[in-house]
């Protein structure tokens, strides 16, 4: 069995840090092969109805197992048990597929952070009146939200048209692609009476 340096010096940092060597290690690794055809994800659908659903169990629920126990941890592990059930109910996973053709590189992980911390700040806003500073605060929040947008869209954009042979029509197609021309166009068939000619 042959030990490299790097498993040499793990196993050194796992004794010296007092770690078991039968400690599982993960690896990541960056490849920029990427599989083709839709793939599958599992995810969950947070609906109006689903959310009210979720709310209503919760409500209904008396919660006297809860309660009644004298002891903390079981307590809590009663109500991560049934709070887990109800989630799990109203918010099932379900089998998403995703089109790796028609994914936007320029939305980074930044931008679903700020964008998933927006949605939140709505939904705070619709469900409770809020003061005017908070209010302030969603609106300075939503224009610099808009300004990254804006920006990343712009940067990707120039590396597709600074990298493509013909920059005029790749300008274009990207233009028609914003604005949601579609620059497709349907096939003509011709029917002479003794042949169909669908060559355009």
């Amino acid at each position: 069995m042959i030990i490299s340096n790097t498993d040499k010096e793990t196993f050194t940092m796992n004794q010296n840090l007092g770690y078991s060597d039968h400690l599982a290690q993960l690896l990541y690794l960056k490849s920029k092969i990427q599989m083709e055809g839709p793939i599958t994800k599992y995810k969950r659908h947070f609906t109006v109805k689903n959310i009210e659903q979720f709310q209503y169990s919760l409500h209904k629920e008396n919660w006297n197992d809860v309660t009644k126990s004298d002891e903390p941890n079981i307590s809590f592990n009663i109500f991560m048990d049934t709070f887990r059930y109800y989630f799990n109910t109203a918010f099932p996973l379900k089998i998403t597929h995703i089109n790796n053709s028609a994914k936007n590189t320029w939305i980074t992980k930044g931008i679903i952070i700020s964008r998933n911390k927006l949605r939140l700040l709505y939904y705070i806003k619709s469900s409770i009146n809020r003061s005017v500073k908070f209010l302030k605060y969603i609106q300075t929040y939503q224009k610099i939200y808009r300004k990254v947008i804006m920006e990343a869209k712009k940067s990707e954009a120039d590396k597709i048209i600074l990298s493509a042979t013909n920059k005029n029509k790749m300008l274009w197609k990207l233009v028609n692609k914003e604005i949601g021309n579609s620059q497709q166009r349907p096939n003509i068939i011709i029917n002479t009476g003794d042949k169909i000619i669908t060559n355009p």
